[in-house]
């Protein structure tokens, strides 16, 4: 593709050289759409579509010294916003406040608290419906303080051992003209001997399910699992190893 355009001529595709009367046939290319926008990436009342029109040029046998061009209709496509959820977990806040409580890094048969935030970001268009699923990983226990920045407050399953956060509408451009959409969790674990030389997983796999409010189309996103390493953390990243 070359100046947003993607172009085949006879030496990309042979069957160009000559098609006969009756005669058919696909192109399929791909383009890849950047992955965060902002809201410097569009003008006012500008609105997010991939336009695709189409143009072909030709010459006929009986008059092969006039270039003959083709423009077909214009299609447009809507682009659907991007979802995010990020997991992370945190023993100090990056002003260097204790958070958690207990021995770092964790140690057999003594129990750490950790708080584990959820950051749920957007982009182009609002989205509904919007709820986050936030699974614990086993041996995993609540301590039963929480909070939300928006939306309904966490709901708690015994039994799967999860929470469920209902945000219903989410705003578009969350993350990088307003602050995301945040929920904190303190979480409690005592590791066994069965996990020692290892980091532990607090929370697995977060996700993130909403409707984009334009296009319609159901959208959804996956945190990686945050874990005892504290990679997010710039103060106790590298105290994740159960001892």
């Amino acid at each position: 593709m070359v100046n947003k355009r993607a172009q085949w001529t006879p030496e990309q595709a042979s069957t160009l050289s000559q098609l006969v009367p009756d005669q058919g046939g696909e192109f399929h290319f791909s383009v890849r759409m950047k992955k965060n926008i902002s809201l410097i990436d569009r003008s006012p009342l500008e609105d997010f579509l991939l336009t695709v029109i189409p143009r072909a040029t030709f010459q006929l046998p009986v008059l092969p010294h006039q270039v003959i061009k083709w423009t077909g209709g214009t299609t447009e496509l809507k682009m659907n916003s991007n979802l995010g959820v990020l997991a992370q977990t945190r023993y100090w806040t990056p002003e260097g406040e204790q958070l958690g409580r207990g021995p770092l890094p964790p140690r057999v048969g003594s129990k750490t608290t950790y708080w584990v935030t959820v950051n749920v970001s957007n982009t182009i268009h609002d989205l509904y419906e919007t709820k986050v699923a936030i699974p614990l990983a086993p041996g995993v226990v609540w301590t039963g303080r929480s909070s939300v920045s928006a939306g309904s407050p966490l709901k708690f399953d015994k039994t799967t051992n999860s929470f469920i956060w209902t945000i219903g509408r989410l705003d578009n451009f969350l993350g990088s003209h307003a602050p995301e959409v945040t929920t904190s969790i303190e979480l409690a674990i005592t590791p066994g001997p069965e996990n020692r030389n290892t980091a532990l997983t607090l929370v697995k796999g977060a996700s993130a399910s909403g409707i984009d409010a334009i296009t319609k189309t159901p959208l959804t996103g996956t945190s990686p699992d945050a874990t005892t390493e504290l990679s997010s953390d710039q103060h106790g990243g590298g105290n994740g190893i159960v001892q």
